[in-house]
């Protein structure tokens, strides 16, 4: 790592550190060298308090606690020299039917983990984001530029922690994310994508639930890519407080997927037709242009390779 201040002697505390890209971070984190601190709710299930175990083992310190405890997450936090705030509600469905929930955890949450920062003097807040605050309907393909167009409860949730995030005393930066798929993501948790569903559908040979008619277009981007792009987030130095996309840039259609997987596969993929569900977006397609730029980043996971990581575990 090239930052002036992140090295083997440096202190990052992850909100969200066991969850399915918060493990992927602090693994990465690890392998660096730096001292990690997951704080979370061990909320999510036994995959989550199993991914909390193999990083204990690894190295990292666990702190059980709730985002919206700024006391308790400030005296984690003084002796950080980083924060990712990875804790969130991240289901469209779910928020939909649980606003209020959604805003508690989502915005209210991100507030007080703001508010812990601000008084512990962390040096560099990294906040997860998402697409999904282009709306439905995206220009694409979609850029930080673009005014925002949220309809579902977890879109309006991410946009006000940009805003808030934005307006904090410490140095932050606002990463939206794409489709994130890769190892470690439950199959029958309602948070999980649609590779991560399918792959494990055609793995015990059952059909695959497909909402609409497969033309709508997602921007897949591997986990790894995602963990790498929120390093390079803990060591940029900021020019504004613009977020920045995180995805392939490339825009795939779930038809095309459903092809590619059961060409990796070797099978003829069984679909069940749903209609599309409220809050949906049709079509999703990133510019990372300015993510190139500001991190360096570019994705290193073209898709086949990953769903063949993900078919062969």
């Amino acid at each position: 790592m090239s930052s002036p201040w992140l090295d083997e002697r440096s202190r990052v505390v992850v909100t969200g550190g066991a969850g399915f890209i918060g493990s992927a971070l602090c693994r990465r984190l690890l392998a660096h060298g730096v001292e990690v601190v997951i704080y979370e709710s061990l909320v999510g299930g036994q995959r989550v308090d199993e991914s909390a175990a193999q990083l204990r083992a690894a190295g990292a310190e666990l702190v059980r606690g709730d985002i919206r405890d700024s006391e308790r997450l400030a005296d984690v936090l003084r002796q950080g020299d980083g924060l990712v705030h990875l804790a969130a509600m991240t289901s469209v469905p779910v928020s939909i039917a649980m606003p209020e929930i959604c805003h508690s955890i989502n915005v209210e949450g991100t507030r007080c983990v703001l508010a812990a920062a601000e008084r512990a003097k962390v040096g560099r807040v990294v906040f997860a984001s998402t697409a999904a605050v282009y709306g439905p309907e995206p220009k694409l393909p979609s850029t930080e530029g673009d005014d925002p167009a949220p309809t579902s409860p977890y879109g309006v949730s991410k946009l006000q922690g940009e805003i808030d995030v934005a307006r904090s005393s410490v140095e932050t930066v606002s990463l939206r994310l794409f489709n994130v798929y890769g190892k470690g993501q439950d199959p029958d948790s309602s948070y999980s994508g649609v590779i991560t569903r399918w792959v494990s559908a055609l793995r015990r040979g059952a059909e695959l639930d497909l909402y609409g008619d497969g033309t709508q277009t997602r921007d897949f981007i591997h986990v790894a890519d995602v963990a790498a792009a929120l390093c390079a987030a803990l060591e940029m130095i900021p020019e504004d407080r613009l977020p920045i996309n995180v995805g392939s840039g490339e825009a795939v259609s779930l038809a095309h997927l459903l092809e590619i997987l059961g060409e990796v596969l070797g099978v003829e993929p069984v679909v069940h037709r749903l209609p599309v569900r409220p809050g949906d977006v049709q079509h999703s397609r990133a510019d990372i242009r300015r993510a190139q730029r500001l991190l360096d980043f570019s994705p290193r996971v073209e898709l086949r390779a990953g769903l063949r990581s993900l078919i062969e575990l």
